[in-house]
């Protein structure tokens, strides 16, 4: 699970995506407009989310290892 927070103090999670359990995120990256999010994972796969719709848009799996970058 990867949240997202605004930095405020008490408040909730911006955004909050689900897909990679129970493996832990390695890496995340934001698209330079701020819509998507990318994340990679020990579980060798790496995903893209539209964090507008809080939804997956990809999952890619088929790596041999554990995915260190994106």
């Amino acid at each position: 699970t990867v949240k997202l927070w605004s930095g405020g103090k008490g408040e909730e999670p911006l955004a909050e995506v689900e897909g990679h359990e129970p493996h832990r995120v390695s890496r995340l990256a934001f698209h330079p407009s701020g819509r998507f999010l990318g994340t990679c994972c020990y579980d060798a796969s790496w995903r893209l989310w539209d964090l507008e719709q809080q939804a997956e848009v990809l999952h890619q799996e088929g790596h041999a290892r554990a995915v260190h970058c994106i």
